[in-house]
This record gives structure tokens, C-alpha cells and sequence, in this order.
């Protein structure tokens, strides 16, 4: 259904890592001098599976590898960390926006009928530290962040209500248009019933976003009309 016919907008809701950019593992490497800082560890990633997943539950699986008492305090220090290494390690890695998407969240932004914001996996000040660094931060007016979430299902109900007090009060979950590059992303819009578009510009490929059956699976935004076109946003 074309937004024309609708009083409502079309909210699309981004995730940040592996689908608007490619840190070039900036993120990764600020988690380990954390780590190194926080608890004296030479820490490393070897066997945590963190695409897709929210920052707490990221600093959950390195507390369970090294034996780190999951509390509060530890959590909070070691987060605040991270985001403290974070800006020297974006600006030290060769990461890049990723191809096409600039052009299209600028036709976003131009649109009268579609608007949108963030739904991610990183917590709010890490999320602002990488896009302002690559430009893209002021596209975004709000978003669903993982400050203190660990299931990133939890990020959808979210989004939701932050667009209806933002947008429009009668949005529902059908309204929204959640995009990632994980599997995670996908059964998190599936969650309020939203439009799940997945995009294989991360570390899972087109067939295993597939097998989530979302309603679009794109390689990448090469073709930034595509996009829109599929979505019947014009």
C-alpha cells in the first residue's frame, strides 16, 4: 500500500552496524580496551558471536568468557569505557559508509510520507559516537537504543511507542519498516508485526536472512531506488 493513500507516515527504522556502516572494527577493538582497562585482561574476541546483538549482551558474553561477575557497576564501568576508546579507534580504522546509503537516506529524509529513525543494537552514546562520525548522525531525529537491554527484542515495542509520541499516535506496528543486516533484526520487527527488510552487507548472507522470511531481502543498497520501490514508497 503507497504512502499517498495514507494519513499515517511510514517510519523506517535503521540498524547502525554492518547495514549503514562498516566500522572496519572499530567497535570490536574499543570492547577489548575496555576490557583491558576495566579488569587488567588482555582480552580478545575469539568465540563471542556479537553480530546482531545488543551492547549489554555483547559485555555479557565477555563477562562469561573471562569470569566477570555480572553486576551493575561492572557493566556500567565497562560500557563507559568502551564508548571512551571509541572515538580513537573510529578515527585510527578505515571504515566507510556503506555503498548507497547516503543516497537513500537523503531520499528518506526528502520525503513528505516516510520518515526515519534508529532501532539498534548499540547503546545511545555509541550509537551518536559512530554516525556523527561518519556524517549520518542528524538524519536520524530519534531511536530505540540498547541502553541497558540485552534482548534485542525488546527494542521493537520500543521503536513503536517512541513513534507513536513522536509521529503519529495511531501507528502501528504494520506502519514500521525495520532494517538490518542479521538475522536478530528480522525477528526483532517481527515481534509488533512490522515491514522486516534484510540486507546482506554484514556477516550473514542473503539465504540465511531469507530463512527468517522477512518481507525484502536486498544484497545491498547499490540501488538505492530499489529499496523504495519495493517498499511502495514512492
Amino acid at each position: 500500500m503507497g504512502v499517498g493513500a495514507m494519513d499515517k507516515p511510514v517510519i523506517i527504522f535503521w540498524d547502525i552496524d554492518g547495514t549503514l556502516i562498516d566500522s572496519a572494527g572499530a567497535g570490536v577493538h574499543a570492547w577489548v580496551r575496555g576490557m583491558v582497562e576495566c579488569f587488567g585482561l588482555e582480552g580478545n574476541i575469539e568465540g563471542i558471536k556479537w553480530a546482531g546483538r545488543t551492547d549489554p549482551f555483547i559485555g555479557r558474553l565477555f563477562f562469561e568468557k573471562y569470569g566477570i561477575e555480572e553486576m551493575n557497576s561492572n557493566f556500567d564501568y565497562f560500557l563507559s569505557r568502551y564508548v571512551h576508546y571509541l572515538d580513537a579507534e573510529l578515527e585510527k580504522a578505515n571504515g566507510v559508509v556503506l555503498p548507497g546509503v547516503h543516497a537513500l537516506v537523503e531520499a528518506v529524509a526528502n520525503h513528505s510520507g516516510v520518515q526515519q529513525a534508529l532501532l539498534t543494537g548499540n547503546i545511545a552514546k555509541g550509537a551518536e559516537k559512530k554516525l556523527r562520525h561518519y556524517g549520518l548522525w542528524h538524519y536520524f531525529p530519534f531511536g530505540s537504543f540498547a541502553d541497558g537491554i540485552f534482548d534485542r527484542n525488546e527494542l521493537s515495542p520500543i521503536a513503536l511507542q517512541l513513534a507513536r509520541e513522536r509521529v503519529h499516535p495511531d501507528l502501528e506496528g504494520g506502519d514500521l519498516v525495520i532494517i538490518g543486516d542479521t538475522p536478530y533484526d528480522i525477528q526483532c520487527g517481527k515481534v509488533i508485526g512490522a515491514r522486516t527488510v534484510g540486507v546482506a552487507t554484514g556477516h550473514f548472507t542473503e539465504d540465511q536472512l531469507r530463512a527468517e522470511k522477512p518481507d525484502l531481502v536486498l544484497p545491498d543498497f547499490g540501488q538505492p531506488d530499489q529499496l523504495l520501490k519495493a517498499l511502495d514508497i514512492r
